[in-house]
């Protein structure tokens, strides 16, 4: 009868087992399925946060340029009216029609950039979380810098164009930064793997300990069985010296 008990619970046992590594199977494929999308994700991440920032950096040198160009083309624009001589206003026409093509271009240029901007900030935005203190930050510095890129377009003092421009790439490095602390935080949950995986590596381990356990008993108790006399083996054993005595 004992015998018959222990075969059928390490029968049950058997199931159970089976049925438990097919359960941590499914959730651990879910869970690693799970994670190669936060790492998709991390990598789009990257490179919406490096497009934003080229990008930044490109309209705010685009934007400089075209104050330039404008304003020399202004002060052409007076030289040509307080020419001197026919020759003189003929060099200087070639010249401002030169610079007003430059200029035309210099303002498409900055126009499309500004455009790439709006769309690469929308991109930045769609990937992370309005609430998370890093992403403030950077929202902070993207203000900050279309602030600084309407003060160049407004102003007209040279000096300042440049002071503007290096305030805006400072932002950028400090843009560069805090994605770099966002990014590290996703990476580190990249390794760590999703929580319901982490949770069934642990009680994986202590179900491998409990099932050792738990066989060596059975094992123990299969061996002291088996060594143990059953009853009514003493009666037979003094019965057969009997006869043989006999």
């Amino acid at each position: 009868m004992d015998k018959i008990l222990l075969t059928a619970f390490l029968t049950a046992l058997a199931g159970l087992v089976t049925a438990v590594l097919s359960i941590v199977k499914l959730v651990n494929d879910k869970e690693n399925k799970i994670t190669d999308f936060r790492q998709i994700w991390t990598e789009s991440a990257r490179e919406a946060m490096a497009d934003l920032v080229a990008k930044i950096n490109a309209h705010i040198v685009a934007v400089v340029n075209y104050k330039k160009a404008e304003l020399s083309l202004y002060e052409n624009g007076n030289r040509f009216q307080h020419a001197s001589n026919e020759r003189e206003e003929e060099a200087l026409k070639g010249i401002l029609d030169y610079q007003y093509e430059f200029l035309r271009k210099t303002f498409d240029i900055s126009i499309g950039l500004l455009g790439e901007v709006h769309l690469a900030h929308a991109k930045v935005r769609l990937h992370f979380k309005p609430e998370d203190p890093e992403f403030v930050r950077i929202e902070h510095k993207i203000e900050m810098y279309f602030a600084k890129a309407e003060e160049v377009r407004l102003s007209d003092d040279p000096a300042s164009w440049l002071v503007l421009k290096e305030q805006v790439h400072a932002a950028t490095n400090e843009i560069t930064g805090s994605s770099r602390a966002l990014l590290k935080n996703e990476w580190e949950k990249i390794k760590l793997g999703e929580p319901a995986y982490r949770m069934t590596k642990k009680w994986s381990g202590w179900a491998c300990v409990g099932m050792l356990v738990l066989l060596l008993v059975i094992g123990i108790h299969a061996i002291t069985s088996y060594k143990k006399p059953l009853p009514g083996d003493e009666e037979n054993n003094r019965a057969e010296s009997t006869l043989k005595k006999g």
